[in-house]
């Protein structure tokens, strides 16, 4: 409810165009940057490295092309992703570095091996790795601290699609990251609107002056403010219910009774 009525607020009182340099654009603005500092110092990142964007396939996307358009092409550095990622990281990966990707397996859990990753990042010495911090539908957590921690030793970027993770658990660490994405509306807020933290300004979309010349185009200021109650609903209450876990087990002993 406190969501609603924050997208709705916004929509009637604060419709304005915040690029706009009239006093009700301003107003806007200071609103959004507002939203903008209360999100980072949360997620303990500098406010400059959070660009608005309208969900984790775009900011995942970005991300790859990116290092596509910034990578010397006569010395094209490989790309490393794990085998199990959503397809906003797959398919660009695939799309951009076709001969020069390569998957990290998972085991029969369904986790990255991290003395198999460990080895197979030395031999390769890859320019991105991108891991999911949990898996979209199998649940399935993966080792994205330790991974990213690996990474940042050798140098490497790493970019982890948190979109599983932030707002459901601890974000504590997160920073650690050289980049991740989310969306607003894994945590309550409303779909379409979301976020890419980077520690390196990242280009989007040209045309524009917004988010600091990286992301052109008007900002989605009641979908950012409905995502910063969200947010802080979330951050006040990040813990899995214990109800939940019980059901999560009972769930899968009565999947394991029927294929036995």
């Amino acid at each position: 409810p406190e969501v609603l009525d924050a997208v709705r607020n916004a929509s009637e009182r604060n419709w304005a165009n915040p690029s706009s340099p009239h006093r009700p654009g301003s107003r806007v603005r200071a609103l959004l940057e507002k939203a903008r500092e209360e999100i980072a110092q949360s997620l303990g990142v500098v406010p400059g490295h959070l660009t608005f964007t309208s969900g984790a396939t775009e900011s995942n996307n970005s991300i790859i092309s990116w290092f596509a358009k910034s990578l010397n092409q006569n010395h094209p550095g490989k790309v490393l992703v794990s085998n199990i990622e959503h397809p906003s990281i797959l398919e660009p990966a695939q799309f951009y570095f076709p001969d020069h990707l390569s998957l990290i397996p998972v085991c029969s859990e369904g986790k990255v091996d991290l003395q198999q990753f460990e080895k197979l990042l030395d031999d390769q010495s890859p320019l991105l790795v991108s891991m999911m911090a949990a898996h979209n539908e199998s649940g399935v957590i993966q080792p994205w601290q330790e991974v990213a921690q690996l990474c940042r030793e050798r140098g490497v970027w790493f970019h982890c699609d948190a979109t599983q993770w932030i707002g459901k658990l601890s974000h504590d660490g997160i920073n650690v990251c050289s980049s991740f994405s989310f969306s607003a509306h894994k945590f309550g807020g409303p779909k379409g609107v979301g976020g890419l933290v980077s520690s390196q300004p990242i280009s989007f979309l040209k045309g524009g002056g917004q988010e600091k010349e990286n992301r052109g185009g008007t900002e989605n200021f009641p979908g950012i403010e409905g995502m910063r109650v969200a947010w802080e609903k979330s951050c006040s209450s990040v813990k899995i219910p214990h109800h939940l876990v019980d059901l999560k087990k009972d769930f899968e002993n009565g999947l394991l009774r029927e294929f036995s």
